[in-house]
């Protein structure tokens, strides 16, 4: 940092964002089983933080299920292809669900499913698509957060960080959304700046209809994820059955991650909804180390706060163009995807073993075939892709959903070294499609009222070096759950994970357990997890929260105690924050940590927090502090 540490124009902006008047999104907390499954699945902060953002949103646009078509409830990740066809079936035989209680009555919902489902749905049929024609609504979301550390690396902007997404849209059919951002350190507000416009469900003759289509930043989610699926996965979320990816062709980018998004213009449109075609181009900056024509890296991350990173901002163009066809029957789909993308400079990064067959110059691109076949609480799937090599990458499997409750799924894939698919997102234990054969297994059973467990377990074979090894290698996941719900309001959780990388002589261990209560008034969680490669680690956790009877009024805090010597005994736990936030810090060392959180509401249409967290280390030179401001609005 220069001078006092604050850039000339980071500050203005920032008060200019937090006292605009504009209007308050209503945010809520979410489900403790939401939590601590977003907790389970997603170590990423990035990643964990956009699938928060997208379940608020969620929240916020509650799914109607007396009015929903097929295609809307499948679409939603906390209902199973079992829960969909049930409740199809209930609506023609009986009608309109008119109560929660009855709701769980219906074949594969039951009492706890249906409690989780109450901050999601609705169950009024005004809400169906036709009444919200006619609403307009708008959105803004502020976030500021400050960090003080003893060593702080010497950067050329401020240590503030600031996040500004606004959205606002008319009834289902137009929306509008823009996103900017500014990590610390970084010297200008926004460093990114991320905008979309998007159409959806117009009709534009008999039987064509523009389900969706977007102009600015956008993702795509096809077939099983071999050739395009830059979006994070909701799979984790529900059971597993949800390892069957569902795609969504089209979708606006919200998140303020600068990687894996398109930036140009899609649409999808519908014929007779039997089949649809999706058409899409982009031409988007990637941050890369450039030189003498070529580039030589492509760092991730986003962060430009030094004048080499800063140089390495939207150093390399990259074009994409795909296509998308599907083919949607009663009981099965069958798609076909194309991809071609280019770099605009030539690849001079070095030949090294782990990425021989990775590298390309000029045009690369895949084809594929996928389909899905559905049968009652029976899906099978299959996607087989193609590149230019031609290399190929399969992935294959099945889910069960029975009427008890009881859940199974199994995965086989199978993706050559030479495979390349640059945006491929299909189910991995590595960074990339490529170089890897696998098995994955995962089950579920409601065993009794209230009692929910479940276990998954991965084999990945790497036959070819990954980066960092000297030969083929092969790694094991196996992960058991058990939630109890022991009374209203009372639950305890079990976790227990295995990893192990045999070739290196690699385990790990970690146990959890947990205890929760969420009153009306008051909430509190505990939890211990221990974990140990090589060396041991444990962390002890403790917080509580109060919310006034109005509603106006939140505030909660917590203390962690944590010993974790070794990185690979390293220990990831939840941390409460604020709405859109998500927090699952990493605690390595010895030391305490501790927060508190304030939320104000004073009216329908304003939110206010903040929150404070501190971490001190045995190792005085690694203490920080974190200051966060929030401000949501809507109309």
């Amino acid at each position: 940092m220069r001078g006092d540490g604050f850039n000339g124009r980071a500050v203005p902006v920032a008060a200019l964002v937090f006292f605009m008047a504009s209007s308050v999104l209503y945010t809520q907390n979410l489900p403790d089983r939401i939590i601590r499954l977003v907790e389970s699945e997603y170590a990423e902060q990035d990643e964990a933080e956009a699938v928060m953002e997208y379940l608020e949103d969620l929240s916020m646009s509650p799914l109607a299920l007396n009015s929903a078509t097929r295609e809307e409830l499948e679409a939603n990740p906390l209902l199973n292809p079992f829960m969909v066809l049930s409740l199809l079936e209930y609506r023609e035989e009986y009608g309109p669900v008119v109560s929660f209680a009855e709701l769980a009555l219906i074949d594969g919902f039951g009492e706890e499913k249906t409690e989780l489902l109450r901050a999601f749905v609705t169950l009024s049929v005004a809400e169906g698509p036709d009444a919200r024609r006619d609403r307009a609504s708008a959105r803004v979301l502020v976030k500021n957060r400050f960090d003080l550390r003893r060593e702080r690396q010497e950067y050329d902007g401020s240590p503030l960080y600031s996040y500004f997404r606004y959205k606002a849209g008319y009834g289902g059919m137009v929306s509008f959304g823009f996103t900017m951002e500014k990590d610390a350190g970084e010297p200008a507000f926004p460093d990114f700046l991320s905008l979309y416009i998007h159409l959806k469900d117009i009709r534009i003759g008999k039987g064509i209809v523009l389900k969706d289509a977007v102009a600015g930043d956008f993702t795509v989610r096809a077939g099983q994820g071999l050739v395009f699926w830059n979006s994070f996965s909701l799979s984790g979320l529900s059971s597993p059955s949800q390892a069957i990816r569902r795609p969504v062709p089209v979708s606006p980018y919200t998140s303020s991650s600068e990687d894996g998004f398109f930036r140009g213009v899609a649409a999808t449109i519908s014929f007779r909804e039997l089949l649809s075609a999706t058409l899409f181009y982009s031409n988007n900056g990637r941050d890369a180390r450039v030189g003498d024509g070529c580039f030589y890296s492509l760092p991730s991350g986003g962060l430009h706060a030094d004048s080499s990173s800063i140089a390495n901002k939207d150093a390399l163009r990259e074009e994409v163009i795909g296509a998308v066809l599907a083919c949607v029957f009663p009981s099965f789909r069958v798609g076909l995807t194309g991809a071609a993308y280019r770099y605009g400079l030539k690849d001079g990064r070095r030949d090294a073993v782990y990425n021989r067959y990775l590298k390309y110059d000029g045009w690369q691109g895949n084809v594929s075939a996928d389909i899905l076949f559905s049968y009652r609480g029976l899906r099978a799937f299959a996607e087989v892709a193609l590149d230019m090599g031609p290399a190929i990458g399969a992935v294959a499997g099945a889910g069960y959903v029975s009427a008890n409750g009881f859940e199974v799924s199994a995965l086989l894939r199978y993706y050559d070294k030479k495979f390349i698919s640059t945006y491929a997102g299909a189910f991995k234990a590595s960074a990339r499609c490529n170089n890897e054969v696998g098995a994955a297994v995962a089950m579920l059973w409601n065993c009794s009222s209230g009692v929910t467990v479940s276990a998954d377990a991965d084999y990945a074979w790497h036959p070819w070096p990954l980066y960092g090894t000297d030969g083929p290698t092969s790694s094991i996941k196996v992960t058991a759950r058990c939630d109890w719900e022991i009374a209203e309001g009372h639950l305890m959780d079990f976790r227990g994970r295995y990893t192990g990388r045999p070739e290196q002589g690699k385990d790990a261990f970690s146990l959890r357990a947990g205890y929760s209560y969420s009153g009306q008034v008051f909430s509190f969680d505990a939890r211990t997890i221990c974990s140990y490669s090589g060396k041991a680690g444990v962390l002890l956790h403790a917080g509580w929260g109060y919310g006034s009877p109005s509603g106006k009024l939140v505030f909660s805090s917590g203390y962690t105690v944590f010993r974790a010597e070794e990185w690979d005994a390293r220990i990831y736990s939840y941390e409460r924050d604020l709405p859109y936030s998500f927090s699952v810090p990493v605690y390595y060392g010895t030391g305490v940590s501790a927060y508190a959180i304030v939320q104000y509401r004073p009216f329908r249409w304003l939110s206010c927090g903040f929150k404070w967290s501190g971490t001190k280390y045995k190792e005085r030179e690694k203490d920080n502090m974190r200051f966060r401001l929030q401000i949501s609005l809507s109309f």
